[in-house]
C-alpha cells in the first residue's frame, strides 16, 4: 500500500529562490586520467571488450541522410528532453536527420563521452554528427534541432523559462530522487533504472560497483546530501506552484499562451514535461520507471503524488499524451555481448508505442 499523500503547502513565494543548499545543474567533468586508472579503468576495459555496438543504424527511409549519435545517461531527464526533440525531428518528413541512441549508466557514460569529445567533456546528452563534430550544450542543441518550438514573439521568454527550469526542476529533481533511491534498501530499483537499455556487461558491472564507489561518487559530483535533497523538494514544490498559477492565470492550454494569443506546444512545455517525468511519472515513460508504487521510497512517492496533483503536473501528463511521438515502427541495432553480432528488434515502449533507437538491444 502506498502511504497517504500528506497535503503540504508550498514554501512562501517570497522565499529565496535559489538557496545555497540547492544542487548545481552542471557538474565537474570527468577526464581521461580518471577513467584510465583504478576500478573505472578495469570496468572500461571489460565494457570495451564485451559490449561492442553499432553506433549507426540504417536510415529509416531514403529521405534521412544525416545521422546523429546521441550519447546519454539513459534514465536522465535532461537526455529525455533531447531524445524527445530528436524524435520530433525524425518524424518530420522534411528533415534529413535520424539518430541512434548510445545509452549508458551514470559514471560509465564517461567511457564514451570523454573519448568522443577528445577529453573536453563528460556531459550528456552529447551529440556526434557524421563528421565527428561533438556538441553537448543541451539548450543550444535543442534550439538548433527544434527551432520550430520557439515562436518568434516569445522566443526570448521561452529561452529564459527553459534555462530556469533546467536549474529549478532539472537539477533539484535529480538531487532529490537520487538521494532517496541510492539508500541501501532501494539499491536494486536504483540500479535497474540507471542501467536500463545499457549492455548486459554494463548492467552487471554497475550493479557490482554501485556500493563500491559509484554511489558515493554520484553524491559528491551532484552535491547530493540530506540538506540539498530537502532544499530541492521545497524548490520543486515552489516552482510547480508558480507554473500552475501561470497556467491558471493565462487561461490557455500551453505555458506560453495568453488570454489573447495561443502559441501552442513550445520548447517550454516540452522542457517542463521532460524534466519532470521521473516524479510525475507519465505512462508513456513506464519503461524508464519502476513498476510499482512500493518500489519507491516513501519520500519520493509522496512528492510524486503532490506534483501530479498540481495543474503543472497534470500539464506534464497531457504533454506526454498529446505530443510525444507515437505509432512508430521499431528500429534495429547491432549488439554484441561476447557473441557474434546479430540483428535484433529494439523494444518499443508499450504504452504509446514510442520509438526506441538504441545501440544496445
Amino acid at each position: 500500500m502506498a502511504p497517504p499523500m500528506q497535503q503540504q503547502p508550498p514554501p512562501p513565494t517570497d522565499a529565496i529562490m535559489l538557496s545555497s543548499k540547492l544542487p548545481p545543474m552542471d557538474t565537474e567533468p570527468m577526464r581521461m586520467s580518471e577513467i584510465s586508472s583504478g576500478p573505472l579503468s578495469v570496468a572500461r576495459t571489460l565494457i570495451n571488450t564485451f559490449a561492442t555496438v553499432k553506433y549507426q543504424r540504417d536510415p529509416p527511409n531514403v529521405s534521412k541522410t544525416k545521422h546523429i549519435r546521441l550519447i546519454t545517461v539513459t534514465v536522465s531527464h535532461f537526455c529525455e528532453k533531447i531524445r524527445w526533440g530528436l524524435d520530433l525531428v525524425e518524424e518530420d518528413s522534411t528533415s534529413p536527420y535520424y539518430y541512434t541512441e548510445d545509452g549508458h549508466p551514470p559514471a560509465f557514460v564517461s567511457f564514451f563521452t570523454v573519448p568522443a569529445s577528445k577529453n573536453e567533456s563528460s556531459a550528456t546528452p552529447m551529440l556526434v554528427d557524421d563528421n565527428g563534430k561533438v556538441e553537448w550544450n543541451s539548450e543550444r542543441l535543442f534550439m538548433k534541432f527544434c527551432p520550430f518550438l520557439y515562436p518568434d514573439p516569445v522566443r526570448e521568454e521561452i529561452q529564459q523559462l527553459e534555462h530556469d527550469m533546467g536549474h529549478r526542476i532539472g537539477a533539484t529533481l535529480r538531487c532529490f530522487v537520487y538521494h532517496y533511491l541510492m539508500q541501501p534498501s532501494y539499491k536494486t530499483g536504483c540500479v535497474k533504472m540507471c542501467a536500463a537499455k545499457s549492455s548486459k556487461v554494463e548492467a552487471v558491472l554497475f550493479d557490482a560497483m554501485f556500493t563500491r564507489g559509484i554511489s558515493d561518487g554520484m553524491r559528491e559530483v551532484m552535491k547530493i546530501d540530506e540538506d540539498s535533497a530537502i532544499a530541492s523538494r521545497d524548490e520543486l514544490l515552489r516552482v510547480f506552484d508558480e507554473l500552475s498559477r501561470r497556467l491558471e492565470e493565462n487561461g490557455g492550454e500551453y505555458l506560453m499562451d495568453t488570454k489573447e494569443t495561443s502559441y501552442g506546444f513550445s520548447a517550454a512545455d516540452l522542457t517542463l514535461a521532460a524534466l519532470a517525468y521521473p516524479l510525475v511519472r507519465p505512462p508513456e515513460m513506464s519503461n524508464f520507471l519502476l513498476a510499482k508504487d512500493e518500489d519507491y521510497p516513501p519520500e519520493v512517492l509522496q512528492l510524486s503524488q503532490q506534483l501530479r496533483a498540481t495543474r503543472a503536473g497534470q500539464h506534464v501528463l497531457r504533454m506526454y499524451q498529446k505530443h510525444r511521438p507515437t505509432n512508430a515502427v521499431a528500429t534495429t541495432a547491432l549488439t554484441v555481448d561476447g557473441e557474434n553480432p546479430k540483428q535484433q528488434p529494439v523494444v518499443v515502449m508499450k504504452s504509446a508505442e514510442i520509438r526506441d533507437r538504441w545501440c544496445f538491444a
